[in-house]
C-alpha cells in the first residue's frame, strides 16, 4: 500500500505556514495541528516517501491547488508531546518541493457548510460528488491534513 496526504494550508499570520515560488519551483513550509494528532501519519508519509497533494487559501475563501510531490524532508521535530497544545514553533514542520507547478483554484461544487473543504476532498479524488468516501481517509472536515492508503 502507498501512503499519500493531501494538505490544506490556510495562509495567516497566525499559522506560519508559506509558499514561496522562485524560478518555478514552489517550496511550501507547513507547520502541523496544535496537538498533533496527525504527526505520525504525516511523518510517516514523509518518511516512505509517500506523494503529498498540496492545497492552500486564505481564510474563507476557495482552495488553490498548488500540485503534488514526493520531495518532501523534516524540518522540525514536535517539541512537545501529542495532545499537548504547542505554539508554532513547537509543532512539527515539513517542507515540499514542487517543480513545475501551475496554481488552480479549485472548482466550486459544493454550497453547504465546510463546502471549500468538501471541494478540495471531491478534487483531490478522496470524495464523490455525494460527498462520500471513495479512498478512505481521516473523515473529519475541519482538520488540515488527510493521510490516506492506496
Amino acid at each position: 500500500m502507498k501512503n499519500f496526504a493531501v494538505i490544506c494550508i490556510t495562509i495567516s499570520e497566525n499559522h506560519g505556514d508559506m509558499i514561496i515560488t522562485i524560478n518555478g519551483t514552489t517550496t511550501v513550509y507547513f507547520h502541523s495541528q496544535d496537538k498533533g494528532i496527525c504527526d505520525s501519519k504525516i511523518r510517516e508519509v514523509v518518511e516512505n516517501k509517500g506523494k503529498f497533494l498540496v492545497y492552500a487559501r486564505k481564510k474563507n475563501g476557495p482552495f488553490i491547488y498548488y500540485g503534488r510531490t514526493n520531495n518532501s524532508q523534516i524540518i522540525r521535530d514536535r517539541q512537545v508531546p501529542v495532545m499537548e497544545k504547542a505554539s508554532i514553533d513547537q509543532r512539527l514542520k515539513i517542507s515540499l518541493i514542487i517543480d513545475d507547478h501551475l496554481p488552480v483554484e479549485v472548482p466550486r461544487i459544493f454550497n453547504d457548510g465546510c463546502k471549500f473543504k468538501k471541494d478540495l476532498l471531491f478534487h483531490a479524488g478522496l470524495r464523490n460528488i455525494n460527498n462520500e468516501q471513495i479512498i478512505p481517509h481521516d473523515g473529519r472536515d475541519l482538520v488540515g491534513v488527510y493521510c490516506c492508503r492506496i
